[in-house]
């Protein structure tokens, strides 16, 4: 055990803790950070300075906890308590040099703590409590939180192409990784097929797609909506196949596409947000349907315009007043 007195008397105006001796204090909380913090929570009187009334304080560490008792010059006990010690030292000595203040102003030796620093059994020793007083004491400030996310999204689609050709019904499978502004998109779709006239039959067609992409925030907040900017590239898979002519028509081919367009979000409950997106996809190379007897060739649409909506889950949920 470390013992700290600290004795001042000896100027005009009185020092911090005049009149009051502090033992057993350990560096964690040092004599000398208990007395300067008491010098400032104790009210002045014209008698005695800011410090109240002479006595001895003893401040101690008892495994987890701190104890913090008061004695007149008599060796009267004012006061005893034990709480739960903080775990910064400056904590500690705001927690003691409350108890002295409460006690020193005549309050009785039970005062009661607010939290975070939560009383604990009073030893069968000590004196029972015969008046209360709540002393609230700042909370230390919450440790910053990562901004890290990941959101997976199921959306429903139209596509639709830039020449005369049918409007597909789709489903579109996304996940996302990254923080508030910016975030990486891999994703997975596919729409229904479609049919046009090829020659003496029809043309029939159905394409799944493989993109990869990012995102980033143009405007609006964690909490509420956002704008934002996506793109990216991937592969599309076309399977074909005709009807009504005289051999059979089946084709399958894969070719590679880039996409780009805006994104819109907004809270719904908790981890959930609405999402709606409008993205224009170009396919890299030209693709035909053709068929024979007679000959027929049709191109498929390399330009398409989709529209779709639907809802994300955020891993992990959103604390209270999160995105």
């Amino acid at each position: 055990m470390m013992g700290l007195i600290l004795l001042v008397a000896f100027l005009a105006t009185p020092p911090p803790g005049d009149g009051l001796e502090v033992v057993g204090a350990s560096d964690c909380p040092s004599a000398d950070a208990v007395l300067a913090r008491y010098a400032e929570l104790a009210p002045a009187t014209p008698a005695a300075g800011r410090s109240g009334p002479a006595g001895q304080a003893r401040v101690s560490l008892v495994g987890e906890l701190l104890e913090v008792s008061l004695r007149r010059g008599a060796g009267t006990l004012v006061g005893q308590k034990l709480v739960a010690a903080p775990t910064r030292c400056d904590d500690r000595a705001d927690v003691a040099a409350a108890l002295l203040v409460a006690w020193s102003a005549g309050r009785g030796p039970d005062v009661s703590l607010s939290v975070p620093y939560p009383e604990v059994s009073r030893p069968p020793s000590a004196p029972a409590p015969d008046s209360s007083v709540s002393l609230s004491l700042p909370a230390p400030a919450p440790p910053a939180s990562s901004d890290w996310r990941a959101t997976l999204a199921l959306s429903f689609s139209v596509v639709a192409p830039l020449q005369n050709d049918p409007v597909a019904p789709g489903v579109t499978l996304e996940g996302a990784f990254g923080k508030t502004w910016l975030e990486g998109l891999a994703s997975a779709g596919v729409s229904s097929e479609r049919t046009v006239s090829l020659g003496p039959g029809t043309a029939s067609w159905r394409a799944a797609r493989l993109r990869l992409g990012a995102a980033a925030r143009l405007v609006g907040r964690d909490a509420g909506w956002q704008l934002k900017l996506a793109a990216g590239g991937g592969v599309a898979s076309v399977d074909a196949h005709g009807n009504g002519f005289a051999t059979a028509q089946d084709a399958a081919r894969v070719s590679g596409e880039v996409w780009g367009g805006l994104r819109l979000g907004l809270p719904m409950w908790g981890p959930l947000r609405l999402v709606a997106a409008a993205h224009v996809a170009g396919r890299l190379e030209r693709e035909y349907l053709t068929a024979e007897n007679p000959v027929s060739l049709h191109e498929l649409p390399r330009i398409e315009v989709e529209m779709t909506v639907g809802a994300s889950v955020r891993f992990p949920p959103p604390g209270p007043g999160g995105s």
